[in-house]
């Protein structure tokens, strides 16, 4: 009965990931044909894709016992992990570029999270391996908790930045005259409580006999992302009527 469930969600993700496939690299063709060069977004939604087929199969391939435990596996396993936060983050990060008008402010959320996402990948390698691998009884208690204890991390870092995103659209777009990004704004809310729905599926899965299945509903996460970066782009003209209009009323406050 265990294989029921990852065995249907791998159908379902492999279907959904050829909708994903398409959205970038509808994208991907957009960006090329715009600026003749492929950006840091475009690079990060397809190794996301990439990264999360690869762990849906490997999961799914593992429950079927065609993949043993080994530590070879496992320390794959955890590299497609990484790749997957650091994309999926950085990707909210870039959105979140968009509308902050201080690259300097962007560099050091950029780096301040990569850098703060690090600490705990090295965590869960030191944990998360040798619970698998049956190291001891106390490795196995503390990667118990630890494992879900990073995801909860996780899933509040994406609401703070998903949320942090959702306030420049209203304090540097909306308030300043472009009320047409109002949809924008009720949209992204839309897609942040699928996000934090989606997470707390990924935390409550791994409460199943097999914590390996919870990978595999992760493999929906870059359909979310392309679909919601696909729908959140702000014109540039956009971003300097605000910039300007943002400069102007600091102006009239001082001259006030």
């Amino acid at each position: 009965m265990e294989l029921n469930l990852p065995t249907l969600l791998l159908g379902f993700t492999w279907a959904i990931s050829a909708s994903t496939f398409t959205k970038a690299a509808k994208q991907t063709y957009m960006c090329w044909h715009r600026s003749r060069r492929i950006n840091a977004y475009i690079v990060m939604i397809w190794l996301e894709w990439t990264t999360c087929l690869i762990v849906s199969l490997a999961s799914w391939m593992y429950l079927e016992n065609r993949i043993h435990p080994s530590l070879g596996y496992y320390f794959g396993m955890l590299v497609m992990w990484v790749i997957e936060v650091q994309c999926i983050t950085q990707i909210i990060i870039n959105r979140v570029s968009l509308i902050m008008f201080n690259p300097r402010r962007v560099s050091m959320l950029k780096w301040g999270v990569a850098i703060f996402i690090g600490v705990i990948n090295i965590s869960v390698f030191c944990t998360w391996i040798p619970a698998h691998l049956h190291a001891s009884p106390e490795i196995m208690r503390a990667n118990l908790i630890w494992d879900r204890t990073e995801k909860c991390i996780f899933l509040v870092l994406e609401l703070c930045l998903n949320g942090y995103f959702m306030w420049l659209i209203r304090s540097e777009l909306v308030s300043n005259g472009l009320t047409k990004y109002n949809v924008l704004f009720k949209f992204n809310v839309a897609m942040v409580l699928l996000s934090v729905a989606l997470d707390a599926v990924i935390i409550g899965v791994m409460s199943l006999p097999n914590d390996l299945i919870h990978p595999v509903p992760c493999a929906l996460l870059p359909h979310q992302a392309a679909y919601r970066d696909g729908n959140s782009r702000v014109d540039s003209e956009d971003r300097k009527d605000a910039a300007r209009k943002r400069k102007s009323n600091g102006l009239a406050q001082q001259w006030a």
